[in-house]
Parts: structure tokens; C-alpha cells; sequence
């Protein structure tokens, strides 16, 4: 339970406060789901309507093409609920005490896009999610450290924001990391545009036996378009908003010259606009 930590998960099954009952229900659906994915592939069963079943005969055993596919709806679902238990817990800090001082709650923190919620379009979430990080983190560093200060950013990674901090993170901060990352995701084509979804680049033979189902060139080339005109856009406006709330935000703004365009912070109370 990387994403729970050893500690939170021991006080809760011990639990009988309901919190900790609904955090263990919550758990429990992604063991169930991860390990019934792990099990398909060398799985003897048959599929149908009627459920998974357990066959000895070779010939009447599910395809290796069927299982994959139930496979990989099980992966979903497990990483869906993932999504859930995180979701569950930022909720509920003053009583999974143990995940707030663990690595794991660390390593949660570490971004300013947590979970899948923010992004358009994906097919598995946190699956998809997983494949985003390296890229968010270069948003990270290449976009949000050149327009806010270190300690701002630490501080909206934190959880604990009210107020205008609040309104900066939810509003401006997430939807440009998220868009730019999809962006740059996109182009290094580690994930793909299906015809409606997003999804994680797959060439396993069960997929390429389905045939990859990959949307157009043109559509694709729309789609990082309005990525990057969204963020970008986006980015104008958190300036604006910047310069409205500095006060309320803790920033002291250099003085501004011409143009749109944020540069890079050498100070670590300043934001700077040229």
C-alpha cells in the first residue's frame, strides 16, 4: 500500500471508528481489483455474462485477447479507486494521522497536481496519471517557478490554502500544469488521442491484434493546439489575478515593463513581469 503507508493501514484495520471502516472498504476494492489483474494472464478460466469461472479444458479457456482486456478493466478500476482513497484521506487529515506523517503523504504532496481529476479526456486515470508526473514536473519547474516564488508554491502544495491562495491553485496553477503537461505528454507520445479518450501508449500484442485505434493526425495537432492556447491563456489571466491579489497572496511584484510574458524568479518573495 504504497500509497497508504504500512503505518495507516495498521491503525486503521485495527479500527472500529467508521472513517477508518470506510478507508479499509475503500482499500480493499483496490487489492481486489489489482489482484484479479495480476491473476488474468496465467488465469484457466472462462468468460462470459455470467462472470469469471474456472475451466481445466485448454479449448474452451478464455483468449489471451479477452483476458487482457479484462485485465485491463481491472487495472482501471483498481486505479480508479485509488484516486477515491487519496481523495478520501486529503479529507479526513485530522484523523489518518499515521499517512500525514509518512512518506507517502510526502510523495502526495510533492505535486501540484495530485490525481487524475484535472485533465481532460482520460481513459484509466491514474494509470494515465502515472505516465503525466514526469511531465507535470517539468511544467513544474519550466512554467510555475518562473512566475510564482518557491515559497508560494510550497505553500499551495501544502493542502492548506484558503482565500485568494485557494482560488490561485484550483482556478490558474492546476489547469496550466495540467494542460501544458498533457501537451508535452502528447508530443513525446507517451500517451495517445483515441477517437474520444486519452490513454497510455499500448503495443502489446493483444492491442495490436485489435487493431490502435489512433485518432487523426489533424485531430491530434487540434487538440495540442487548444492545450497550449488553454494554458497559455490561462497563464495571462494568473498574471492578471496576480497583480489584483499580490496582497493577499504574499507577493511583493517588481515593477512591470512591457509585454505579457513572466520571467524567471531570482528573488524569493518576487514575481516579475516583462
Amino acid at each position: 500500500m504504497p500509497y497508504l503507508s504500512e503505518s495507516q493501514y495498521t491503525a486503521s484495520i485495527a479500527s472500529n471508528d467508521d472513517k477508518h471502516k470506510e478507508l479499509m472498504r475503500i482499500a480493499g476494492k483496490i487489492m481486489a481489483n489489482i489482484a484479479m489483474a495480476n491473476y488474468l494472464p496465467i488465469a484457466k478460466v472462462q468468460i462470459s455474462n455470467g462472470g469469471i469461472a474456472y475451466i481445466a479444458e485448454r479449448n474452451k479457456q478464455a483468449t489471451a485477447e479477452d483476458k487482457e482486456d479484462l485485465r485491463r478493466s481491472f487495472v482501471y478500476k483498481g486505479y480508479d479507486a485509488i484516486d477515491e482513497m487519496l481523495r478520501y484521506l486529503e479529507l479526513n487529515p485530522t484523523i489518518f494521522t499515521a499517512w500525514v506523517g509518512s512518506t507517502a503523504f510526502t510523495h502526495y504532496n510533492s505535486l501540484l497536481v495530485r490525481n487524475a481529476d484535472e485533465f481532460r479526456l482520460i481513459d484509466g486515470k491514474r494509470t494515465v496519471f502515472l505516465k503525466l508526473i514526469p511531465y507535470i514536473e517539468d511544467v513544474e519547474v519550466e512554467t510555475i517557478e518562473r512566475i510564482l516564488p518557491l515559497g508560494l508554491i510550497t505553500e499551495l502544495k501544502s493542502g492548506e490554502v484558503t482565500g485568494k491562495k485557494l482560488e490561485l491553485l484550483k482556478k490558474y496553477v492546476r489547469p496550466i500544469v495540467a494542460n501544458k503537461a498533457l501537451y508535452k505528454a502528447l508530443s513525446a507520445m507517451a500517451i495517445v488521442l483515441n477517437e474520444n479518450t486519452i490513454s497510455i501508449f499500448d503495443n502489446s500484442s493483444a492491442n495490436q491484434s485489435k487493431g490502435y485505434k489512433e485518432a487523426s493526425d489533424a485531430k491530434i495537432e487540434d487538440f495540442e493546439e487548444d492545450l497550449e492556447r488553454t494554458a497559455n491563456n490561462r497563464i495571462l489571466l494568473m498574471n492578471e489575478f496576480i497583480k489584483l491579489n499580490a496582497t493577499d497572496l504574499g507577493i511583493t511584484l517588481a515593477p512591470i515593463t512591457t509585454g505579457k510574458k513572466p520571467f524567471k524568479n531570482t528573488e524569493e518573495n518576487k514575481t516579475k513581469f516583462f
